[in-house]
């Protein structure tokens, strides 16, 4: 991992220095031909930025802070609206979400008032990367890494552990939060220590020449009971090669990628962008999947989402700084999901529970920025939209996960019928551009 890019960051230089080097033109955004996807798992607060919300709706909780006993307000909060996107904002907690609009707002999309239809966190977890219901669905990434995969040895990696690979494992890999990955496509790498208290090392076995013949004879015979016994072999056949093929790039990649990860170091959310950037920039990926690991699912003391939206926000800012300099904003899109959001309400814990709605941040590639699409109304509940305009419609309809998975696919140019059939594409979210 580079440390520059964090010394960047922590002296505030990356978004001046970026800035300096690129002018207005240089920012206008193409055609997606990179993916990255950052999910803020556990369920963020959009009160705390998406949402203006006023100190006399009692309906809601919003972040701001009264002295004790008296309706005083002693928080920093205010609404402003920054490269035509309304917010809300503390910068005394929050400052790093202020400057992430003042320097990327232009190139941004917030989404709001997406109804998700469960409280669960897997099962809208699921929803809200997939676009669908059905289990075993892939998600944004392994779709957009399949069918941009082009000639790097993985289309798609999952650096989270939470992705659906669905059907396109051929084209897909998971990296593991300890940077696994590097034990599998370098041959010299271990001992890996084992299970504390187990004595165990790995590998345990690993296979000679021998081995390898047997096992290059079985995958033989494997692929002729396929090819003489089942109707669709063909189709079955070429999956077979496809995997054997991708696993081979990959290995054969394995000392570029082996250069980026560190085995048994989990990676927090700058090591995971550096990572991201890095295989990006090198061609050796086309979608990646990030998370956030913050503690946003705040039953209790619902005052941790300031601290949580301000490490993102600085996050997001360091990713968007990475792809200038590494030559790759005009063609990458960054979207930013979590499964649902708070309820609007404090509990009797502070703390905030699950709410059923969702929103979303995208900036980059394929998207005409400085908008708010869709919204919510004064008790935080969907409202119908129209799904060109983005605005408020008494004639539009409510929004969901598949709408705005299907939109997000449209501007991508990856046709959304052809993995969310049942979907209408909330096509609001590219824009007129």
């Amino acid at each position: 991992m580079s440390p520059n890019r964090r010394q960047l960051l922590a002296g505030g230089l990356a978004t001046p220095l970026l800035w300096s080097l690129l002018g207005p033109a240089a920012r206008a955004a193409g055609s997606a031909k990179r993916l990255v996807v950052v999910l803020c798992s556990g369920a963020w607060d959009t009160t705390y930025v998406f949402e203006q919300t006023s100190p006399s709706n009692d309906a809601i909780d919003g972040p701001w802070r009264r002295s004790a006993g008296s309706d005083e307000l002693v928080s920093a909060e205010y609404h402003d609206t920054i490269n035509g996107i309304p917010l809300a904002l503390n910068d005394e907690d929050r400052p790093s979400v202020t400057s992430f609009f003042e320097d990327w707002g232009d190139l941004a999309v917030v989404v709001n008032g997406i109804s998700m239809g469960s409280i669960v966190h897997d099962i809208c977890r699921s929803r809200i990367l997939t676009g669908s219901r059905v289990s075993g669905d892939p998600d944004l990434g392994a779709i957009f890494g399949s069918v941009h995969q082009e000639d790097s040895p993985v289309g798609y990696l999952d650096f989270s552990g939470r992705g659906f690979i669905g059907p396109h494992g051929a084209s897909s890999a998971r990296v593991g939060n300890s940077g696994q990955l590097e034990v599998l496509v370098v041959d010299d790498v271990g001992p890996i220590p084992g299970p504390p208290g187990s004595g165990l090392s790995y590998p345990i076995f690993a296979p000679g020449s021998a081995d390898q013949d047997r096992i290059a004879a079985w995958l033989a015979a494997r692929d002729a009971r396929l090819t003489g016994q089942w109707s669709d072999a063909g189709a079955l056949h070429q999956d077979l090669q496809d995997s054997r093929a991708a696993a081979a790039e990959l290995r054969a990649a394995g000392p570029d990628l082996a250069s980026y990860l560190e085995l048994g170091q989990p990676l927090d959310i700058l090591g995971q962008v550096d990572l991201a950037v890095d295989l990006l920039s090198a061609g050796l990926c086309r979608a990646a999947l990030i998370d956030t690991d913050l503690p946003w699912d705040s039953h209790s003391d619902n005052s941790v989402q300031n601290s949580n939206f301000n490490t993102l926000m600085s996050g997001l800012s360091y990713l968007a700084s990475g792809l200038g300099r590494s030559r790759l904003e005009d063609d990458t899109l960054v979207v930013v999901l979590s499964e649902f959001t708070r309820t609007p309400k404090l509990n009797a814990d502070d703390g905030k529970d699950h709410w059923p709605v969702a929103s979303a941040l995208l900036f980059g590639a394929g998207l005409e920025g400085g908008r708010v699409v869709g919204a919510t109304d004064d008790q935080l509940g969907v409202e119908a939209i129209d799904f060109d305009s983005g605005e408020v419609s008494s004639s539009g309809e409510e929004p969901e996960y598949g709408d705005l998975m299907a939109g997000i696919l449209e501007a991508m140019d990856v046709d959304p019928a052809e993995h969310l059939p049942g979907a209408t594409p909330l096509r609001a979210i590219a824009g007129s551009s």
